[in-house]
């Protein structure tokens, strides 16, 4: 293990606060910053197309719960789980 006196560890902490600065100086300029997708034309086109299967089969409300039940579904389906359990997994998710 590397041993380091207090001038190394200054000379570090100051260089450290030099890059956090140049790093935060770039991501204020970055022109990505202040761009704004609001009223592009085709938005709501993408939103449509974007929709995965697990969204229409959830009626479009994923909240934790759902997305749990449906990742052990998922994982019990994978694994050759009980089909009952599966079934009443499914059921839930209805």
């Amino acid at each position: 293990m590397a041993v380091y006196d207090r001038q190394n560890l200054d000379h570090m902490r100051r260089e450290a606060r030099e890059r956090s600065y140049v790093m935060h100086s770039r991501s204020q300029s970055s022109p990505n910053n202040t761009y704004t997708d609001e009223g592009a034309p085709g938005k709501d086109d993408e939103k449509k197309k974007d929709r995965t299967v697990l969204d229409e089969f959830l009626g479009g409300k994923l909240d934790k719960d759902k997305l749990l039940i449906a990742a052990l579904l998922f994982l019990l389906l994978r694994e050759g789980g009980d089909k009952k359990l599966i079934l009443a997994l499914g059921y839930i998710l209805l």
